[in-house]
């Protein structure tokens, strides 16, 4: 885990082995009883600062800090009145980018050559918090399919990814903008025209709770861009060369 501000939330973890419980999730702005993948779930209180998880086999201490800990953080940091996304973070010139993508669009694989290739430092994997105008730092790790890439990284979560270590960051850096990553048909570069913007913002938002309306409408008002790719084996390079020179 990376240092945290004092006045970060402080919650204290109970994992509990249960059988698996597939009913629907609930959430308002006081309670939350979430199903998680593989029938877990997530119970917290506002206010508590306690998060419980019921999970159906012991899970180790590492997937507990990535990825289960994620839906608890951007809970909490949403009933504090901040943002959390479903988002990458990387450091580009003084500031951090925030990179969306949906499943298997090449987010993480980007993540990992803008750290490895060109000495970026990655601030958050798939969870971006922000608050006034910041993105917090999350755990220095960042989980990849096997097979996609050769980092050296180290198996995790069953097997089903490999872990790449990440090295020290700021606890927290100025959002200067953020990237979309899409596939198509061609290599394409776009600006996400200002009046579409918060729709994307508002698209990975982690919970629908209240959060903070004004950090949306910063982010908006900050550059983005819709980096269209074809699938190519080398498009990790490509992608990460074609989102530094957005924000050059």
């Amino acid at each position: 885990m990376a240092p945290q501000a004092p006045e970060a939330p402080l919650l204290e973890l109970a994992v509990c082995v249960t059988a698996p419980d597939e009913s629907p999730s609930h959430l308002d702005a006081e309670h939350a009883d979430l199903r998680l993948v593989g029938g877990a779930r997530l119970g917290a209180r506002r206010g508590a600062q306690r998060v419980t998880f019921s999970v159906p086999e012991p899970v180790p201490s590492d997937e507990m800090a990535h990825p289960y800990l994620a839906p608890a953080a951007a809970l909490f940091w949403q009933w504090a009145e901040s943002e959390a996304l479903h988002a990458g973070v990387v450091e580009v010139g003084e500031g951090a980018v925030l990179v969306f993508g949906e499943k298997q669009s090449g987010k993480s694989t980007t993540l990992a050559s803008l750290a490895m290739e060109h000495g970026c430092a990655v601030l958050a994997d798939d969870l971006a918090v922000i608050r006034d105008g910041r993105a917090l730092a999350g755990p220095r790790s960042l989980d990849l399919r096997p097979g996609a890439e050769k980092t050296g990284g180290a198996q995790a979560r069953g097997g089903s990814r490999i872990r790449v270590d990440l090295g020290a960051v700021p606890g927290s850096l100025p959002v200067v903008g953020a990237c979309v990553l899409t596939w198509g048909r061609q290599d394409e570069v776009q600006k996400v025209p200002v009046r579409e913007r918060l729709t994307v913002l508002a698209a990975q938002r982690t919970y629908p709770l209240p959060g903070d309306p004004r950090a949306l409408l910063e982010l908006a008002a900050q550059p983005m861009f819709r980096l269209t790719r074809r699938w190519e084996p080398n498009e990790r390079s490509a992608s990460a060369g074609a989102l530094l020179r957005c924000f050059a």
